[in-house]
Order: C-alpha cells, then structure tokens, then sequence
C-alpha cells in the first residue's frame, strides 16, 4: 500500500510552501509515504468524526468520554485528551447494544462515505491496531525511525514517526497504540509516558495476565486484554513510593523565613561556624566595601547520628544529601541555612527536624532574627517522579549533591563501590553477584538501561551529570 502527495499541495512539514518547492528533493520514497498517509489519516479522521456525530448524542458521547478517563467531553482539557479519547473511541471502543467495535459499525453503515483507498485503510485500523507498552530501544533520527520493544511480550517493531524520533531518549516506556498499515508500523494517536515505578505497578494490577503470558507464552490472551481495557489502565490510581529522610522520617520539605539584623550579621556567622554543633558553614561573601552578600551552612549529620539509623530496615526510597570536600571527606545533611542580604531561610526534609533547628537558631542566635513566614509541603504535592529528583531503589540514589571541589574521581569511586552494595532491585544481591546468573543479569541490564534513561534526558535539557551507568558497564564488563 502506497501513499502520494500532490505535488502542488501544501509541504507536510508546516512551512506553508508547495510540496515540489520544498521537501519533495529532501525525503525518501519512505518518508513521503509517511506523510502522504498522515495527510489521509487526517481526512479519515475527520470523517470519522462526522460519522460518530450520527451514531452518537452527546449524552452518548459523554458516558464514553467518563468511561475513558472520568471526564464529560466538556471537562477534558487539552489537545491531547481530545485526540487520546477520540483515537480510542474509533479504534477500539465498543457499542454497547450491538457489541461491535463502533469502527466496524462506521465501515458497515457508513461506507459510501470513504473512497476505496480510505476503506482500506479503515479495514488495517480494525485488524491491525495492538495497544502496549512499548519501551523505545534504538533511535534512527536521520530516518525518521524508533525501534520499539512491547515491555511485557517482547516483541520488537520499527516505527517511522519524524517528531517521536526527534523527541523521545532511548529507555522511555510509552503506553500507546502500533497499527500495521500495509507493510509499515506507525504509532496512532498520543502516547502516555511511564516511568519504572508506575510500570512496576501495572505489573501487580495486570499480574493474572502477565502470568499466563508467561505460562504459555501465548501473546494474544494479553494483546487482547490490552486493546479491551486502555481506558482501566489509564485510570489507575498511583501510588506515590514512599520517601523518607536517612532517620526514616516522612519526607515533607520545610522552609522557614527570617528577616536577619546585618549589623550583627557577623555574630550569626560566628555562631553558625564556631558555636553550634549541628550547622557547618560551607560559604560566605563580602563585597569590598565591607557589605554582606550570602552564607550557606548545613545541617550535619554527625556519626553518632547516623549510628542510629544504620542498622534500622528502613522501606520505600531513602533521600540521601551529601556534602563533599576537596579532601574527600563527605558528611550526610538533612538541612540547610541560605542567607542572602538580610533574608535568613532553614529548610529541613523533615517537619520532626525542621522545628529543631529552628529551636536551636532560635535558641542560639533568635534575637537578631525577626520571623516572617514558613512553609511545610507534603511528597503528594512535590510530583517528585514527574521532575528532575533522581529516584530508584532504596541503595540505587543518584544523590542531590551540594558540593565544593567536587571531582569525577569522586563520582567515579562512588559508581565502582555501588558494584559491590547489594541492591533492593536486584534480591539483596551486589551487582557483581547478579551477573552469574540469566536473571541478575536481566534485572541489572533494566536498572542501567533505567540510569542511562535519566542520563540522557539530562543531557537533552542541557544538564551538568556524571556518566555513572559507563563507569558501572566498565567495571563490571557488562556491556549488554
């Protein structure tokens, strides 16, 4: 099945010119059947549009849309929650009275509606759409291509999409749908990012499944499962993992905010450095003149702290913050003092700590101090697995560093170690361990494939990492 565009038609790249003036040079045979078939999509999609228009009221329309993702069509925001809904209704959904596909129903009723070429490909969205978790393994950028591997079945496709190519990073795991459409594969519609610990939990809620996947090594029992229940998958309720600080407390970021004399700025320093036993001064700053600019302490955790803590079996992930020096001595922090100008702020990552050092700030240094506010945030509300916190298994932190002198022998030490830790992941087993056997090996290859995901969407934002993953595959030779 091949597809043409006209030559005098708009170019499907978005640049308003002719196709024969523009891209038509540029692409492949390939590539041009890429975008001849996005251009039909369009029209059979609009079509479709105006068929559901008559197969459907809008009461009708909204017992789908709540179906789908809880929303009434009036309620759903956003291009995507458009296009994510209306793709599954055509593609999958079903009529509840005639227990049909409402696809088969528009090709049945509603035919003379298409032209030949159109009802073909409607007949290829009726039988070859599969929906899946697909985790992209390789990236063709220059062909427009990803491959892409089904995370439960195995199975493996090339893609051709030109924007997935250039967006997505090797690792990323996407519940979607694949259509065979003549001798290609093409994702249809929008596609939802997973991240490891939403998948680890749809394998508990599909575990019947999975197992008889496993069992019989049957794809169907799940393929079918998967196109018959999108709209359960995309509507279960997380769970946030818990995290906790080093002494086993929630996490719950705290900030409190003072208003500091600087006439007696230089009794606070002096207390914070050479008085207290729990804040270490890192930094501070003059201007010429005399001027105070900003100091930084933080809050030690000294050993006879982590004495406490080390032999305690603590759940959920574990939020480590270090300090390291030049001489490379590192030291365990659970909180700070940032001092800018006469604006004093303590944050803690933990309520419990939070009120005592604030008791001891007030306590020390309280009368040079004037309280203007603070602020207590609970995990639910942080959405740390959405951002940039570097989250995995209990020993497996990729820790938030505020650091001075710190160097890649640092780092490259700490990576070598890790090798020797044993790790939650992997059974309480040290990595070195895991690769004597088929199963550590798998399950070691999917926490380094994990780690280089984050590693390379840090380096598509533009930022500062250390390459941990090369460091471990180096001194493991694992090389997978």
């Amino acid at each position: 099945m091949e597809f043409r565009i006209s030559r005098n038609s708009s170019c499907p790249c978005g640049s308003e010119n002719k196709y024969k003036k523009c891209c038509e040079s540029k692409i492949t045979k390939e590539q041009e059947n890429y975008y001849a078939l996005l251009q039909k999509s369009s029209v059979i999609k609009n079509k479709l549009m105006a068929c559901m228009s008559n197969v459907l009221s809008d009461e009708q329309m909204d017992f789908y849309s709540m179906i789908y993702h809880g929303k009434t069509i009036k309620e759903s925001f956003g291009e995507e929650e458009f296009a994510g809904f209306f793709d599954w209704l055509f593609l999958l959904a079903k009529d509840e009275k005639e227990d049909l596909k409402f696809l088969e129903i528009i090709i049945r009723d509603f035919a003379d509606m298409f032209t030949s070429l159109e009802l073909e490909i409607l007949n290829e969205y009726l039988n070859n759409t599969q929906v899946g978790f697909f985790k992209i393994v390789e990236i063709y950028s220059d062909e427009w291509k990803v491959k892409v591997r089904e995370y439960f079945t195995k199975k493996e496709y090339v893609i051709i999409d030109r924007k997935l190519s250039e967006l997505v990073i090797k690792g990323d795991v996407f519940l979607s749908k694949i259509q065979k459409i003549g001798e290609g594969f093409y994702f249809s519609g929008t596609g939802v990012l997973f991240d490891r610990y939403k998948i680890l939990q749809i394998e508990e809620e599909i575990e019947d499944v999975i197992s008889q996947l496993k069992e019989s090594g049957d794809n169907s029992l799940y393929e079918k499962y998967m196109n018959n229940n999108i709209p359960t998958l995309m509507n279960i309720d997380f769970k946030i993992p818990d995290f906790n600080t080093i002494s086993g407390e929630s996490l719950k970021m705290c900030i409190g905010e003072y208003k500091v004399d600087l006439n007696y700025i230089q009794e606070v320093l002096h207390w914070i450095d050479k008085v207290d036993d729990v804040f270490e001064l890192m930094d501070c700053d003059f201007e010429n003149n005399g001027e105070f600019i900003f100091a930084d302490a933080s809050a030690i955790l000294r050993e006879d702290d982590l004495k406490k803590y080390e032999n305690e079996s603590l759940g959920g992930i574990i939020l480590k913050q270090e300090i390291l020096y030049e001489d490379g001595n590192k030291f365990q922090f659970d909180g700070k003092i940032n001092i800018k100008k006469d604006k004093f702020e303590i944050w803690a990552q933990s309520e419990k700590r939070f009120e005592f050092l604030c008791d001891r700030v007030d306590k020390g240094i309280g009368e040079y101090l004037e309280f203007v506010g603070e602020k207590k945030v609970d995990i639910d509300e942080l959405d740390l697995l959405e951002n940039d916190v570097d989250v995995d298994e209990k020993d497996f932190d990729k820790n938030e560093t505020f650091s001075k002198g710190v160097t890649n022998e640092y780092f490259e030490k700490y990576y070598i170690n890790w090798c020797d830790k044993k790790i939650p992941a992997l059974g309480s087993i040290t990595p070195r361990e895991a690769l004597k056997t088929k199963e550590g090996r798998e399950k070691l290859s999917d926490i380094l494939l994990d780690f280089e995901n984050t590693e390379l969407h840090h380096k598509k934002n533009g930022n500062e990492f250390f390459e941990g993953s090369k460091v471990i595959r180096e001194e493991l030779d694992f090389w997978n």
